[in-house]
C-alpha cells in the first residue's frame, strides 16, 4: 500500500507539466516533393486541431513570409488559435 502511495505522489507532478510546440521559419513555402506548401500546412493544422494542441510560429519575411500567399497562410493558422510571433 504504501508502495502504490508514494508512486502515486511521484506521478502527481507529471502531470503538471507542459510542452511547447513552435514552428520555426514560418510560413516555408517551398513545396515537398508530395505536397504543395499550403496542403502542408493545412495537414498539419488538422493534425494539431484533431489532439487539440496549440502551436506558435516564428515567422519572418523570408520563406514566403512577405508573399500574399505566405500572410494567407499565417493568418490560418492565427484564425485556427495558434500563436503568430517574429522570428527576427
Amino acid at each position: 500500500m504504501l508502495r502504490h502511495l508514494f508512486c502515486l505522489v511521484l506521478a502527481l507532478p507529471l502531470a503538471a507539466q507542459k510542452l511547447a510546440l513552435s514552428l520555426d521559419d514560418a510560413p516555408f513555402l517551398p513545396p515537398s516533393p508530395l505536397l504543395v506548401a499550403s496542403t502542408q500546412h493545412e495537414g498539419m493544422q488538422k493534425a494539431l486541431k484533431d489532439r487539440k494542441v496549440r502551436a506558435i510560429l516564428f515567422a519572418n519575411g523570408i520563406h514566403g513570409g512577405e508573399t500574399a500567399e505566405g500572410m494567407a497562410i499565417l493568418q490560418a493558422w492565427g484564425e485556427a488559435g495558434h500563436l503568430i510571433a517574429n522570428h527576427s
